[in-house]
């Protein structure tokens, strides 16, 4: 059975205890008080009626007295008679019992209550204080971020212009690159092309040199010579084709 269990049953038991003791006492008293009050009432119109009737005066009287000693303990309650009724003092003791059970038993767990409400209390205000620090951290973090947002900017907008100044170079370069091999390939073909119609133009010139002189010395020479002077004009037209060579690769 837990602490708590107790102690609701000792207060249970021990109040109905105090009130059993204390409710006698109470009512004894009153009790007294009001057949003290009736008897007063009765004394006083028994005088009265002994007065209107002589005869008998002396026994409303007599009566009267004794009904006086009968109930003289029956007069008005006073503080000093309640103390001094012992049911009184039982029901005092009962709740001094009833106070000293709930003072003993009821400490540990009021306590323990206090203690467990106290950590509870440390625990809160020290997440509290850390959830604090954490948004302090936050705050100057988000603070040195503004303040060197400045500077990152103009270091990407650095490195931005450099990578573009980069990029733009290179296309030039390779722009450059192209263009002189465009243009070493086209002197190339300008050049394999003009000693092509210089070959062309060459031999169509022997071709003709040649027909025109076996026209003219046809009747005169013999084959012998013709085929002389043949080789020797095509060695002399050799020569001249080296030389315009020589000066096209120079």
């Amino acid at each position: 059975m837990k602490l708590s269990t107790r102690i609701a049953l000792a207060a249970a038991l021990a109040l109905p205890l105090s009130f059993s003791l204390l409710a006698p006492s109470t009512a004894a008293a009153q009790h007294g008080a009001v057949e003290g009050n009736a008897h007063e009432e009765a004394y006083e119109e028994a005088v009265e009626d002994g007065l209107q009737e002589d005869g008998h005066g002396e026994h409303a009287a007599e009566h009267g007295d004794a009904h006086a000693e009968g109930h003289g303990g029956h007069g008005p309650v006073t503080i000093d008679a309640i103390i001094a009724d012992p049911k009184f003092r039982a029901s005092i003791i009962s709740f001094f019992i009833l106070l000293f059970v709930l003072v003993y038993f009821g400490r540990k767990a009021v306590r323990r209550s206090l203690e467990n409400r106290k950590r509870e209390i440390e625990e809160a205000i020290n997440e509290a204080q850390q959830i604090k620090a954490e948004a302090e951290a936050k705050r100057q973090e988000f603070e040195e971020r503004l303040a060197q947002l400045d500077g990152e900017i103009e270091t990407v907008k650095t490195e931005m212009r450099a990578a573009a100044e980069a990029e733009r170079d290179r296309i030039v370069a390779d722009a450059e690159a192209k263009a002189a091999l465009m243009r070493k390939d086209t002197q190339f073909r300008i050049e394999q092309r003009m000693k092509q119609l210089r070959e062309d133009l060459t031999r169509e010139a022997v071709e003709a040199a040649v027909a025109a002189a076996e026209e003219i010395l046809g009747a005169e020479t013999k084959p012998q010579d013709q085929q002389r002077l043949a080789d020797a004009y095509l060695d002399e037209l050799g020569k001249v084709a080296a030389a315009s060579a020589q000066e096209a690769q120079s």
